[in-house]
């Protein structure tokens, strides 16, 4: 059991996590990569052509977007500055494109924009416990997951649902690691299964009138 937020053992989880995230990764880059080096192939041997730099730079720059969007997240993955704020609905989205870097193909559907959540307490810590916990209903799920945010001003709460099925090896249950993880961290965590639905839940301190969170 972990009875705290031990930051070893943080460590091996983040790093199990990225490395079942890293082949698909890997996989996703190797198109707008081969775009690009193509492009560059055909622009090196008949650059004159103003029409076929006017095809081909298009795709070089929307190749180069792609391989920036999915390294993104997991750069923001590997960013363990102490002081980083944790934005809970900004990490869920950052979450959302590391997951579908996964070798499975499950919709992952998330709120709509809404102002920042941020969450008290140690970046890298909330990071895997959310990502642990949306990792698990992905996996758990046959084609897709629903994810929602709600926030009363006193707690917030994470809800995902997914379209799997409960079997013996799949009782719903979330694992050990996330379960002992979450009270260390000031929150809750717990699974209907009747709903198939997963919660993560963080109090929130009541914030003075006219003060920010």
């Amino acid at each position: 059991m972990v009875e705290s937020a031990n930051p070893e053992r943080i460590r091996l989880a983040k790093e199990a996590l990225l490395g079942r995230l890293l082949p698909g990764l890997i996989h996703q880059l190797r198109n707008p990569l081969n775009s690009i080096l193509t492009s560059a192939e055909l622009l090196d041997a008949q650059g004159e052509d103003a029409q076929l730099r006017g095809t081909l730079l298009p795709v070089v720059s929307r190749s180069a977007l792609r391989i920036r969007d999915l390294l993104r997240p997991l750069d923001s993955s590997l960013d363990s500055d102490p002081k980083r704020v944790f934005d809970l609905r900004g990490a869920v989205n950052e979450a959302k494109e590391l997951l579908q870097c996964h070798q499975r193909i499950v919709a992952i559907h998330t709120p709509k924009p809404g102002p920042a959540i941020v969450i008290k307490g140690d970046y890298e810590s909330l990071w895997i416990l959310l990502l642990g916990m949306l990792e698990e209903c992905f996996c758990a799920a046959k084609t897709s997951i629903w994810i929602e945010i709600a926030d009363n001003g006193a707690q917030v709460e994470v809800s995902v649902k997914h379209d799997g099925t409960i079997e013996a090896t799949n009782s719903g249950l979330l694992s050990e690691f996330i379960l002992a993880l979450a009270p260390a961290l000031g929150a809750a965590v717990y699974y209907k299964a009747s709903e198939q639905t997963a919660v993560l839940s963080f109090a929130r301190a009541l914030q003075p009138k006219g003060q920010k969170p």
